[in-house]
């Protein structure tokens, strides 16, 4: 039995270890190919993302798990009140000056928002959440969070401002948290996709990188909202575990 128990461990912590370090390497290879022979803003995340995009998509596709890690059409009207605190993020972070850029460069900042919407949301929430969902809420939401913000912990590493860098650490990590909550609610990857991607265009187009105020605000918002989702998964903890039931069938 106790060597049950620790196979039930071993097996999905092992996969998240193995899916993360590969991610590692992808990013660190996509930035030393960038910085060899194309530098630029983007190319780094370009030849690191696309990549992992087509991995996922062939994998997603092969072993037909698109509606097991999330992406199906199925969404109940009840769930859609927990997608209103996304809503609210999105409008707090619109409040600032924008780029302007050309229609050709605009479509490019679109679609970089949208694969690294795909990668982010089909890695460390799709795949991290439902592989760990065995384990608990808690632990899959957890390492869901703590990996969708590292990118973060990377930028503190690199010597980043520490201030800016710990408020984004800090508000990625509470957003990662949110995200992986409303996934075991809902069970949908769709419109968590779409709030991703205008999160993804704010940040690029935005003119105001770091406000203190406006970040401080969603952080604080996103707290309450996460502690508002805990009593929401506890209170349907048996809906939630029959949501994933039927959707691993």
């Amino acid at each position: 039995m106790i060597r049950g128990r620790k196979t039930k461990w071993a097996i999905p912590i092992l996969a998240i270890i193995s899916i993360e370090i590969f991610y590692i390497i992808i990013l660190i290879t996509g930035s030393s190919i960038s910085n060899v022979f194309w530098e630029g803003t983007y190319m780094p995340t370009l030849l690191s993302f696309i990549p992992l995009a087509l991995i996922l998509i062939i994998y997603f596709s092969w072993m037909k798990k698109w509606s097991f890690y999330g992406f199906n059409l199925q969404l109940k009207s009840e769930s859609l009140v927990f997608f209103l605190p996304l809503i609210l993020v999105i409008v707090i972070l619109s409040n600032q000056d924008f780029s302007k850029e050309s229609f050709l460069m605009t479509t490019f900042l679109i679609a970089y928002a949208i694969l690294i919407s795909f990668v982010l949301l089909g890695i460390f929430i799709g795949i991290v959440v439902t592989t760990l969902l065995p384990l608990g809420n808690i632990a899959a939401i957890l390492a869901s969070g703590i990996l969708y913000s590292q990118d973060g912990w990377f930028l503190l590493l690199t010597g980043n401002n520490l201030t800016e860098t710990s408020v984004h650490i800090v508000l990625c990590f509470l957003l990662g948290i949110v995200l992986a909550q409303v996934f075991v609610i809902t069970r949908n990857l769709y419109p968590l996709f779409v709030f991703q991607s205008l999160f993804s265009l704010i940040n690029t187009m935005g003119i105001e990188s770091f406000n203190l105020w406006r970040e401080g605000l969603v952080i604080s918002f996103l707290a309450v909202t996460v502690i508002f989702l805990c009593f929401s998964i506890r209170k349907d903890e048996s809906l939630v575990s029959r949501s994933f039931n039927e959707s691993t069938l």
